[in-house]
């Protein structure tokens, strides 16, 4: 290229319009000769004038010239730079660098990692985080309402079943205890009452159930001849009367005798006489038999009686009922009047005191938490994907950054039947009895599990997965001969998810095949690679065969 280039600048002495035709010399600009140089030398050409005395037409003019040489400089530079970086090619059908003409190459090969596929799946270890709770933590609540008087406990203690823990004021319940024992006394003497009026109403009633047998029975032979013996006994007496008065009278007419007497022995004959009569009377109702109207009274006075036992009866038992609810809310004032003394209902070490001196509590509130530490849960989380894997009496050991001596070799005792949604994960519980000194409830522990080992299917790094259209796939390299090598899309199924490794399996994997490990995302099928790092990796790029770098070539 010869840039030399001869132009007529206008030189005016006085600054008018006219001025002489002097021609300028620009000096030939080589590759090696900066900008700075040509100006140099540009400038030192000019006659002894300012530059600013030229057109400015022309000196944009000269710019221009000057940008399109630095532009064409330096797409030179940056082909010269490609074909010396660029992929070398073995002399072919296609040209002088071999291959198809540079018109018709597809995309360059995509650098990949590769790795390779082994049989079967080793036994697995898996750690999972966990942490420590109280196996039997308890909340002590009020049984009575009151104001607490007392607190004989505070954070930290250890108590025992049956402790007594807090005393509320008892007043109200002592007062509603003696109101309760009064009316179970007065209710009680109400019974007694009751009790005794039936045993009344039932002698009546007997009375009259005899009363009643002997009217239907009649009187007896023996009550007949009792009566005419009465009746004999009584005509004797009348007749003796009789005789008496006569003498009497017999005296009275010779004066022997007071007229008194003789009144007293007609008094003694009419007496005797009404005995007679009585006793005549009586036989004769025994020898007639009851009347009608005699049994249908007394059977009248039995019905009565009956009536009159089965009320009392039934006052009675009402009355006891009364008794027996009295004595209930009776036991019910003794027990909240007990219930004023709060007693621990399990063994433990108070954790948390919820309640103050003076504080006023109802029934069911919260009065502390009691934690039971000879029993601890500790809960491993589990992730969702793990669950297929781990069974309730699975070995596992636990160990601690909180305790360096701690592992405790164990078991799995159960598993939540529900994954949470939040954390997709399910909880493992493991019951300790007797923990180790330091164990307590919030103490973060990890847990190492080893899973049985399997041979279904390939155990590799989740890296090799690709997803694209809901489907996981895997690429494995082919040969690809003269040319470059080839990715092979295979669908896969992925057999489980342990993390930064996975299980895979498919019919087209194959024991020692050759997978993409790192760049799968961006392949498509039969894509051309260039193994960087991996079984099948060529030389380092801008290498020779026998290790010399294209730099020593050209030196």
């Amino acid at each position: 290229m010869s840039p030399s280039t001869s132009s007529d600048y206008p030189s005016s002495p006085t600054g008018n319009d006219s001025v002489s035709q002097t021609p300028i010399q620009i000096p030939s600009l080589n590759g090696s000769s900066g900008s700075s140089s040509a100006n140099g030398k540009f400038a030192k050409a000019l006659p002894e004038r300012s530059q600013s005395q030229f057109p400015a037409n022309s000196r944009s003019g000269f710019i221009w010239e000057r940008w399109a040489l630095i532009a064409l400089l330096l797409l030179g530079g940056g082909y010269g730079l490609w074909q010396w970086l660029g992929p070398k090619t073995q002399a072919g059908p296609g040209g002088p660098g071999g291959g198809p003409p540079a018109d018709i190459q597809g995309p360059p090969p995509r650098p990949v990692v590769t790795t390779l596929l082994r049989a079967g799946i080793a036994g697995e270890q898996i750690r999972l985080l966990g942490q420590v709770e109280s196996g039997d933590a308890t909340i002590l609540r009020s049984q009575a309402e009151g104001v607490i008087e007392e607190l004989l406990v505070i954070a930290g203690d250890k108590i025992a079943r049956g402790d007594v823990i807090a005393i509320l004021d008892d007043m109200d319940q002592r007062l509603a205890l003696a109101e309760a024992e009064a009316e179970l006394q007065e209710a009680k003497a109400d019974l007694i009452g009751a009790q005794a009026e039936l045993t009344e109403i039932k002698a009546e009633l007997a009375e009259a159930d005899s009363n009643l047998a002997e009217l239907k029975q009649g009187s007896r032979r023996s009550v007949i001849e009792q009566r005419r013996a009465a009746v004999e006994a009584a005509k004797a007496q009348e007749a003796a009367a009789r005789d008496n008065l006569t003498r009497i009278q017999n005296l009275a007419q010779e004066g022997a005798v007071a007229e008194r007497l003789l009144v007293e022995a007609q008094t003694g004959i009419d007496g005797m006489r009404s005995d007679r009569l009585a006793a005549e009377a009586n036989l004769e109702d025994a020898q007639a038999g009851p009347r009608r109207d005699e049994l249908a009274a007394e059977a009248a006075k039995v019905t009565a009686g009956q009536a009159a036992v089965a009320a009392q009866e039934a006052a009675i038992s009402a009355q006891e009922a009364t008794v027996a609810a009295q004595e209930a809310v009776m036991e019910q004032a003794v027990l909240a009047l007990q219930r004023n003394k709060i007693i621990a209902t399990a063994p433990g070490i108070v954790n948390d005191m919820l309640v103050n001196r003076g504080d006023y509590v109802r029934s069911a509130d919260s009065i502390l938490e009691l934690v039971d530490n000879s029993v601890v849960d500790i809960l491993l989380e589990l992730p969702e994907a793990r669950a297929s894997q781990i069974q309730p009496g699975q070995p596992v050991v636990l160990s601690s950054r909180a305790l360096p001596g701690l592992p405790i070799e164990t078991a799995i005792d159960s598993l939540t039947p529900i994954a949470s949604a939040t954390s997709r994960s399910r909880a493992a519980r493991i019951r300790l009895s007797n923990p180790p000194p330091g164990l307590l409830p919030g103490t973060a522990l990890v847990a190492d599990l080893k899973l049985s080992s399997s041979s279904d299917g390939y155990q590799v790094s989740r890296d090799v997965l690709t997803r694209r259209s809901g489907e996981w796939l895997v690429y494995a390299i082919e040969a690809g001969g003269d040319g470059p090598a080839m990715a092979q899309e295979i669908p896969i199924e992925l057999v489980s998810d342990n993390g930064e490794s996975v299980i895979i399996d498919s019919p087209e994997l194959q024991p020692n095949l050759e997978i993409v490990l790192k760049g799968g995302d961006a392949l498509r099928h039969e894509a051309p690679v260039m193994v960087v790092e991996g079984p099948s990796a060529g030389p380092p790029i801008g290498s020779t065969e026998d290790g010399a770098t294209a730099s020593d070539e050209g030196a």
